[in-house]
């Protein structure tokens, strides 16, 4: 009997010696690689360019960072200055690295250099031992904060990976609301179970089979543990799809989107602000820009469009992506127009008008005598072949072929990252402000207070918007009066990234010389009128108004002005002509005049436009009797002037 227990107990210490054994071979052995730096040709390599250092499988890459000097070209040992980098990688996970420092002070600068987020690190003599946390094929040193470090070499030790624990979650990154998605765990060499978890329940959360229940919008971190290694997914979660959002739901939207389509459709709905691209039956689509009155939504090429202009509501169905930094719904996407009652009594109101004007209660005429101006030219323009900025609170008229004695050249950076382009090419280029069209500014002005009469710009191929003095240009027309001794040129592109480019401005200037020839000139000053516009009085009660009044413009200028009610039918606003005509002396420069409304931050112009100058003004009332006297100094002096 005890024979057999013996053999039966040496059968059981076989068998567990050998399961035993097998459970040794099936663990991961550390094994150890070496690298020393004591190669001259390779050191020289290592100290002038490529900065890399390939030994025994190992590579070692030093990034200099802010230090002048590179590894120094030293018999032994290598040398990194305190500002550098070391990455070291190796095919295998690395899982130890000593570090062999050459001497116990350099060891004490590399244990002071390495993160405790790496791993653990211990100083014996002059080496420095690193165990990493969580083995890997790469590892960071980042930044030798703690002094200049020498080493004679590096030795790690290594794991095969396929021996390593490892876990993958598969599937897709999101969902939408009240919808259920599956994720899978991958795993190797595991043999616990995966434990799931979301960061924040409240916008999804995951069971231990891997199902994400989606309960909000928003963003959630999904993590799957095992065997001490984890994976994470960034999971979002999105609106039902087909959901009417709001401008600020959809801005979110594009900011968990990123710069790829959003998965989902949906619709928004606002008011046109503006209408950035016109609709082109060639390409049968149209670009604009819709507001709630506070955020805006841009919609690129939406198919369709010849029905639309500023003010209309309308509901835009299609993807969301966020392009250029800017949220928009992608191209293609439709529309409907929908019906806004207020809107279009609003409208009916602007667009039903009699737009007129009477004459003001006083006026001042003068005739004084002027010189007569000779002019002279001065080009702008950049050739100096390199790609540079202007800058900002200094003078920049030399570099752009000014003279500097009698130009200044400003350049205001407003709410671009960039200040304005100097480009090899030879353009200058002035960076807009997609949001809220506050670009670069290009400021020109004369040092001896002589008047910029005109300038002419050439421009290159690509112009967004912008004003010359505050007034809209046109990129078909190249020359604006000026008469000022400053003039500003301002990239005002709204919904868009478009630049200005500019290759030329051609400045004409007084000159200092005396012609010593005089004129008589008539200057009319304070010359007020009372511009009245025939609006129903029912636009000062309709609810969602924000303001209204007249809009008097010239070629060049235009002012928005705020108006009373005088009668039951009349809007009325005070105006001095100096406002909008630049040269009061020239009779015949005309202005327009049409009534305005501000809705929801959106001005709607009325399209009843009426025309005239100070000379048929004058004339038409001249024609009144009730006001014929007041009119008739003026009327007088019109008829001695023809």
């Amino acid at each position: 009997m005890k024979s057999l227990f013996k053999k039966s107990l040496l059968v059981l210490m076989v068998a567990f010696i050998a399961v035993f054994t097998l459970s040794i071979t099936n663990k991961v052995v550390a094994q150890d690689v070496t690298i020393t730096f004591d190669n001259v040709s390779k050191r020289t390599v290592f100290n002038t360019s490529q900065q890399v250092w390939v030994e025994n499988g190992i590579t070692v890459t030093n990034d200099k960072g802010s230090s002048t000097s590179n590894v120094a070209d030293y018999a032994k040992p290598a040398r990194f200055y305190k500002s550098s980098k070391l990455t070291i990688e190796y095919s295998k996970n690395i899982s130890k690295i000593v570090f062999d420092c050459n001497s116990g002070s350099y060891a004490t600068a590399m244990q002071n250099s390495i993160s405790s987020d790496l791993g653990d690190v211990t100083v014996s003599s002059d080496k420095v031992t690193l165990t990493l946390k969580t083995p890997s094929n790469k590892v960071v040193v980042s930044s030798l904060s703690g002094g200049q470090v020498r080493m004679d070499g590096i030795t790690i030790s290594y794991q095969e990976a396929t021996d390593l624990p490892t876990i993958s979650i598969q599937g897709e990154n999101y969902a939408q609301v009240d919808s259920i998605a599956s994720l899978t765990a991958n795993t190797n060499n595991t043999s616990g179970s995966v434990i799931w978890s979301s960061s924040d329940t409240n916008v999804a959360t995951v069971d231990q089979f891997g199902n994400v229940t989606a309960k909000s919008m928003g963003k959630t971190t999904i993590t799957a543990t095992v065997d001490g290694v984890q994976d994470t997914l960034e999971f979002i979660v999105y609106p039902i799809e087909g959901s009417e959002l709001t401008i600020v739901e959809a801005l979110q939207v594009c900011e968990y989107t990123g710069t790829s389509n959003c998965p989902f459709v949906y619709s928004v709905s606002g008011n046109i602000k503006t209408i950035d691209y016109l609709f082109n039956e060639s390409n049968n689509n149209i670009s604009l820009t819709i507001t709630d009155g506070t955020y805006d939504l841009y919609s690129y090429k939406m198919s369709g469009g010849s029905d639309l202009e500023v003010g209309d509501k309308i509901k835009i169905t299609g993807t969301l992506v966020t392009y250029d930094s800017k949220c928009e719904f992608s191209e293609g996407s439709t529309y409907d127009k929908l019906i806004d009652e207020t809107l279009e009594t609003i409208k009916g109101c602007l667009n039903n008008i009699d737009s007129y004007m009477s004459f003001a209660y006083k006026y001042t005429h003068d005739v004084i005598q002027k010189e007569v101006v000779t002019t002279l030219e001065a080009k702008m323009l950049y050739t100096a072949g390199t790609t540079t900025n202007m800058q900002a609170d200094a003078d920049n008229s030399s570099i752009v072929g000014l003279d500097n004695n009698l130009f200044m050249v400003k350049a205001i950076k407003n709410k671009p990252s960039n200040n304005i382009g100097l480009n090899k090419d030879g353009t200058i280029r002035l960076y807009s402000n997609s949001a809220d069209g506050n670009g670069n500014e290009l400021e020109i002005s004369t040092k001896n207070g002589k008047n910029i009469v005109s300038i002419e710009i050439e421009f290159a191929s690509t112009v967004g918007s912008f004003t010359v003095n505050g007034i809209n240009g046109d990129k078909s027309k190249t020359t604006y009066n000026v008469d000022d001794t400053k003039v500003t040129i301002k990239n005002t592109t709204i919904g868009s990234t478009t630049q200005v480019h500019i290759k030329s401005i051609i400045i004409k200037y007084e000159s200092n010389e005396s012609t010593g020839i005089f004129e008589n000139v008539h200057v009319f000053t304070d010359t007020d009128f009372r511009i009245k516009c025939g609006v129903a009085k029912d636009l000062a009660n309709i609810d969602g108004i924000d303001s209204y009044g007249v809009k008097v413009s010239t070629s060049s200028k235009e002012e928005y002005l705020a108006a009373e009610y005088n009668d039951a039918t009349c809007l009325y606003a005070i105006i001095s002509l100096g406002n909008v005509l630049t040269n009061l002396d020239r009779l015949d420069v005309e202005f327009t005049v049409q009534a305005y409304v501000v809705v929801e931050g959106i001005i709607i112009d009325s399209d009843t436009v009426k025309t005239m100058s100070l000379r048929n003004l004058i004339e038409t009332y001249y024609a009144m009797p009730s006001v014929t006297e007041q009119v008739a100094p003026l009327y007088n002096l019109i008829q001695s002037l023809n």
